[in-house]
């Protein structure tokens, strides 16, 4: 084998990687998985998008190797691959804001209308005036949570929000920061007279230390 050949070879394995994590579904498929194993059900209910094409998406992840499928009864569940995965797409994420700021400008304009622009980092939650939610599902929660973190599934915050403590500032997080269900639930609290902030977390990057 040449030289040319081998670089052509070896160059165009990655491309093909890339090419397969250039879908804006893959790419949130790769987000959702890392806060733990789904359901094409499930995945497909989260993005917006038909079984059908969650099904292509997933497969074409997986015939890249980017993700594995297990059959639970009638049911197939899919998780990432590897740790590596994870990190592949998280830095992807960090180049994309590193050269392109129209990305966190999204972000923030996505925000506005919640009152979440700013977050606050795992840092300033040091002492006893706060109270850490985790307003994703029950399932990812007891895939993996913050310390000393209660969970509050969204869909249940109106219910339970009744038993929140009123001298302490609520810190909801979810899946990161491009899950929107902390700023559902900062709005929320608010506008039910609480002190409550986002906290923008990477889960699987927390446990990872």
């Amino acid at each position: 084998m040449d030289k040319r050949t081998f670089k052509n070879h070896a160059y165009g394995e990655i491309a093909s990687l890339a090419r397969a994590m250039a879908h804006p579904l893959r790419l949130e498929i790769l987000d959702l998985l890392a806060n733990g194993p789904k359901s094409v059900e499930e995945m497909a209910t989260i993005g917006q998008a038909s079984m059908a094409s969650t099904s292509q998406q997933l497969q074409v992840l997986k015939n890249n190797r980017l993700v594995v499928a297990e059959k639970r009864g009638k049911q197939v569940f899919y998780a990432l691959a590897s740790r590596q995965v994870y990190d592949a797409w998280m830095g992807l994420k960090a180049l994309t804001s590193h050269v392109n700021p129209f990305l966190d400008q999204y972000i923030r304009t996505f925000r506005e209308p919640y009152g979440t622009e700013q977050s606050l980092g795992t840092a300033t939650l040091s002492g006893s005036d706060y109270l850490v939610v985790d307003v994703r599902p029950v399932k990812e929660y007891l895939h993996g949570h913050l310390p000393d973190a209660v969970s509050i599934p969204m869909e249940q915050l109106a219910e339970l929000s009744g038993s929140l403590p009123r001298d302490k500032r609520i810190v909801a997080y979810c899946r990161g920061e491009m899950c929107t269900y902390a700023d559902e639930a900062v709005k929320y609290l608010r506008e039910m007279g609480f002190q409550a902030d986002r906290m923008d977390v990477s889960i699987s990057e927390m446990l990872a230390k």
